[in-house]
């Protein structure tokens, strides 16, 4: 239990969240030790000094955007390279000539020079502190950046970037690395069989493709492309049983020293080297850890149960990278091989019922946390973790190993046949399996509270088989089938302004419907914020079907993640505003109005001779019998003119999304003077490009005593619509508390 609170204490520090003190009230109640406090206090000490000492030096503080930076320092990381940019990480020595110290993430777009390990650059740079999309379900970029000590990211300058000669390291193990992936994908027939290869041996997924990646989790795999502790075991077993077999072979060596013993220690000083050589990811720090008090049991110093193995290889991770808190590997590795420990504790199976046992405890205890982190539960991963676990432990890793270590010689090309042979017949199996993939969970648990409920309630039934108990893990059981849910009466419906950067998504929800207006940006690397933001979002929302879906226009940020969304989801309905450039869809100019659940939607139509895209954008009211909302895209002035002139009074509305990100072309008086709504809200992304809002369209809703609620302050914004007439207060997904003006109809 105290490992535990020392891992709270880290917690505490990095996540502000005062329920764990609190916690660890309850757990010293519990259990009045004192123990339980110093280690508590040690791990906010610890996490204290560690976020001191990676704070970046040199750096200003007070800005979140920098747009012209001269930086000097050293390639941090192994370039990962595409079509369009090359990304790494840059340790900085100096920031505009002056000492500075911190790792950054960049970028080279277009036409990047080879840029490798070890080597001093001077960049001109602009940087930006990285900013989350704030919505349910989205995934925490900053924290993930934060988790390898990066504080800033950029991008670099076309001019200006020179390569600093003759101070570039001669050796280290990053280049060592850099040098046998550049080898690795020399030797393999595609990316893919060079993916599969680099990521069993040197722990680098550069070239694994998301297809693949999305494969491998539809299937449970996951967890096998990457260096763990089978890895380390394996290479550390070999070697082992190379040097017992070498030094037993001598009857003087052996009085001196047991075969055992050096046997022991070679194995983990290879292991050592192997990890530095992968990464030294949290489960090869764990499998470290055992090897080494393996090694002081072979001494004859100590020997130590599982148990303790397991505990003193936790607080080992913690002190070595307290940020493995917020890495998913970290909980899953240990929680992994805790499952493991207690099936064959408590059942004590051998053969392949062992084997059998042990891979279906691992199933359900991950679930939970699978559930949680993916809102996808693997259930055909048992049949898949059946062939895939021994075809790569077995065959593929000792075959990629021996590749990578002869990887210089010409007759490893012997190997790579066979090897690329029984990768391409693993993707065959995981694609057959994929089939099977009806009988998994699709269902997302949406706080990590009923995450921790369904764990405890399967640890409960595995270690506590007292009757009294195994009824309370029965009704934590069901309780999961029942989540939290916001249940609407017809008339009533919510409003979501998902918070997707620089474009618009709006969600809108009724008892029994759902509609989706407009779908995010599309990045020229091909990820979008449909499967980013929407997807996640309706997830945790437990929205199977979008009834309707209505892209306002065809710019690239309103309709950029519409592709993702329907290959992900059934889709009823598409509406646009010109069919002919998506060659499917209906015109939304011409669509009737409809009801859903006695919640009303009608399209306010614009005649094409208004000439542009933006300016015949779908204009949608959505409205109960007391309440209205306007979405209107990217109109500009013209647009509102003619809204103005030929539906006068019926623009009135309680909600307003802004036109056109709040440019100084669009929201004029006239038009903001007939909506008179009591909010205004504008998607707009996190010191964007554009500038936007403009100061002209800020001055004019404050003139006319309007809130005005930005996306990239508050996050997703969520309104409640009721059927009394009611309009509940904007709720900002950020927590931010919105300054509202006396709220009176214009």
């Amino acid at each position: 239990m105290e490992i535990f609170c020392f891992l709270i204490g880290i917690l505490l520090i990095y996540t502000s969240n005062l329920y764990l003190l609190l916690l660890i009230g309850i757990i010293f109640y519990i259990s009045p030790n004192y123990r339980v406090l110093a280690l508590f206090v040690g791990g906010v000490i610890l996490a204290l000094l560690h976020q001191g000492a990676l704070e970046p030096q040199g750096l200003p503080g007070d800005q979140v955007v920098i747009s012209n930076a001269l930086l000097q320092g050293t390639i941090a990381s192994i370039p990962a390279k595409t079509a369009n940019k090359t990304q790494f990480t840059f340790t900085i020595e100096q920031f505009n000539h002056q000492p500075a110290h911190g790792l950054v993430q960049l970028a080279w777009y277009n036409n990047a020079p080879i840029i490798r390990v070890g080597e001093r650059w001077q960049f001109s740079v602009k940087l930006k502190k990285p900013h989350n999309f704030l919505n349910p379900g989205s995934f925490d970029y900053v924290q993930s950046l934060n988790t390898r000590h990066i504080y800033w990211t950029g991008y670099i300058h076309p001019h200006n970037n020179v390569l600093i000669p003759g101070n570039a390291q001669n050796f280290n193990l990053l280049r060592l690395r850099e040098y046998l992936a550049n080898q690795l994908t020399r030797l393999s027939p595609d990316l893919r069989t060079a993916g599969i290869i680099e990521a069993l041996t040197l722990n680098m997924t550069t070239h694994i493709s998301q297809q693949d990646w999305d494969l491998f989790r539809r299937t449970g795999t996951t967890h096998l492309y990457g260096i763990s502790g089978e890895h380390i075991a394996l290479v550390a077993g070999l070697f082992s049983f190379i040097v017992q077999f070498i030094w037993s072979r001598s009857t003087r060596a052996c009085l001196k020293i047991p075969a055992i013993s050096i046997a022991s220690v070679g194995g983990l000083t290879i292991a050592l080297l192997y990890a530095f050589l992968a990464g030294f990811a949290p489960p090869v720090q764990r499998a470290l850890t055992g090897c080494f008090f393996y090694t002081l049991y072979s001494l004859g110093k100590k020997r130590f149960t599982p148990w303790q193995i397991w505990r003193y290889a936790l607080i080992g991770v913690l002190i070595l990278e307290p940020h493995a808190v917020f890495m998913q590997g970290f909980y899953f590795s240990f929680l992994a091989v805790a499952c493991l420990f207690l099936t064959q504790q408590r059942w004590q199976l051998k053969g392949y019922k062992g084997s059998l046992a042990l891979q279906l405890s691992c199933l359900i205890g991950l679930m939970p946390l699978s559930l949680y982190w993916f809102g996808y539960g693997s259930i055909n991963g048992f049949i898949a973790n059946i062939f895939a676990i021994p075809l790569v432990g077995f065959l593929i890793v000792p075959l990629a190993l021996l590749t990578m270590v002869f990887s210089s010689f010409t007759w490893v090309a012997w190997l790579i046949e066979p090897l690329t042979w029984i990768i391409h017949f693993m993707f065959i199996g995981l694609s057959w399996t994929e089939h099977l993939a009806f009988i998994n969970i699709n269902w997302a648990l949406n706080s990590i509270i009923p995450a921790l409920t369904l764990l405890g309630a399967f640890l409960i039934l595995v270690l506590l088989p007292i009757r009294s108990l195994l009824q309370l893990a029965v009704l934590w059981l069901i309780l999961m089938l029942f989540p939290h849910r916001v249940l609407l009466e017809p008339g009533e419906f919510t409003l979501a302004v998902l918070d997707v950067g620089q474009g618009l998504a709006v969600a809108i929800r009724t008892n029994h419907h759902a509609l989706l207006y407009d779908t995010g940006d599309q990045f020229f690397q091909g990820s979008d914020l449909g499967k980013m933001v929407v997807l996640p979002y309706y997830a945790t929302t437990d929205v199977k079907i979008i009834d309707k879906i209505v892209i306002s226009h065809p710019d690239k940020d309103h309709r950029g993640g519409l592709k993702s969304i329907q290959d992900a989801m059934p889709v009823q309905q598409l509406l646009v505003n010109n069919p002919k450039y998506y060659h499917h869809g209906i015109n939304c100019h011409h669509f009737p109005a409809w009801q859903w659940d006695g919640v009303y939607f009608n399209f306010l139509p614009i005649p094409p001779s208004l000439g542009d895209k933006n300016n015949t954008s779908c204009i949608l009211q959505v409205s109960n019998a007391q309440i209205k909302i306007l979405l209107t895209g990217d109109i500009e002035r013209s647009a509102e003119d003619y809204l103005v002139k030929t539906y006068g009074k019926q623009l009135k509305s309680d909600i307003l999304i802004v036109p056109h990100h709040g440019s100084k072309t669009s929201s004029s008086y006239r038009f903001i003077l007939e909506v008179a709504p009591r909010y205004a809200v504008a998607s707009l992304g996190f010191a964007n490009r554009f500038r936007f809002p403009h100061l002209k369209t800020l001055t004019t809703f404050a003139k006319l005593n309007i809130p005005f609620i930005r996306t990239d302050e508050c996050g997703m914004t969520q309104f409640f619509a009721l059927n009394n007439g009611k309009l509940d207060p904007p709720q900002c997904y950020s927590g931010k508390k919105i300054a509202l003006p006396a709220l009176t109809k214009i």
